[in-house]
Formats: structure tokens, sequence, C-alpha cells
């Protein structure tokens, strides 16, 4: 069986879906010892009972507002299209997911130019290219650095959209 990151996504998924059962069942299970335990806790001492129940949601409570501080508010998030509105003035931006999982076909539909056009440009700056290969091993095949390869990209996808300069 070849483990794929699909594969690992679906595992993973389950396994989320198993825990949420297994988390949701036990203090079913559990809750008469629960009981048991929080009477005896409670004839002890209930000062320290009492601060053994509210610390925890405390901690959790100033937790949260630490992570939403550190996080920002909530709705500011920049979304996929704000992001290339405001990041460059090119509509073409290449990330390193697109060079490591799409194909020339791929990448082409995502930019809306014709696969053709896109293989004969790379063609014409010596690199020999099929719609199916995927840009990382065409980077690869022909040892080019990734930052060069996507700046060439961009820019043939840029000419290709008429957006040169």
């Amino acid at each position: 069986m070849e483990w794929t990151k699909d594969t690992l996504t679906n595992v993973h998924t389950y396994l989320g879906f198993v825990m949420i059962g297994l988390v949701a069942i036990h203090p079913v299970i559990g809750f008469k010892s629960m009981l048991v335990i929080l009477k005896s806790a409670f004839k002890i001492s209930r000062t320290k009972t009492i601060a053994v129940l509210i610390i925890p949601l405390l901690l959790l409570g100033v937790g949260y507002q630490a992570f939403s501080a550190y996080a920002g508010e909530e709705g500011t998030e920049a979304t996929y299209n704000s992001y290339y509105e405001k990041s460059t003035n090119s509509t073409v931006y290449i990330t390193g997911t697109i060079m490591k999982y799409y194909t020339i076909q791929e990448l082409a539909n995502e930019f809306n130019v014709s696969t053709d056009a896109l293989i004969g440009k790379l063609k014409a700056k010596g690199i020999e290219a099929t719609p199916d290969e995927k840009l990382v091993e065409i980077e690869y095949q022909y040892n080019l650095d990734r930052e060069e390869f996507k700046a060439m990209l961009e820019e043939i996808i840029g000419e290709l959209r008429g957006e040169s300069e």
C-alpha cells in the first residue's frame, strides 16, 4: 500500500472521528466513578475542591484570550483573492505548493493560458515539457533554481496573458 498525502489525510480524518467518539463515551462510562471521587473530595475540603475545578477553567479562558490576541481578531484573515490583489502589481504569483504539486496542464488552467503556448515558451527557453509533467520534475530534470524557475514561469504566463511591460 502506498502512503500518499491523500491516504494519510483520510487516515488522519478517520482517526479524528474515532477519538471524538471515544472522548464522548469516556465520561458516560466513568460517570459513577467521577461522582464518587468528587463527593469524597468535597468531604475533605470544599475550598480545595472548588479551586481544582475553577483553576483549569480560568486557565482555558486566559489561554484563549492570549491565543486570540496573538492570532488577531476574527474576520481579518486575508482571503485567497485579496492576497493576490494586495501582493503585487502582477496577477501571476506562483507559490511553492504550485511548484511542488502542479503539472504544466494544471498551471495553464490555473492562470487561464493555453497549455500548448506555455509549452512552446518553455521550449524556446530550452526546457522540453509535456502537459502531464509536474513542475517539480522539470525543476529537478533541468537542475533549475526554484526561485528562478518560478520567476521564469510568472514571466511567461504574464506574457501569454498580455501583462508584460
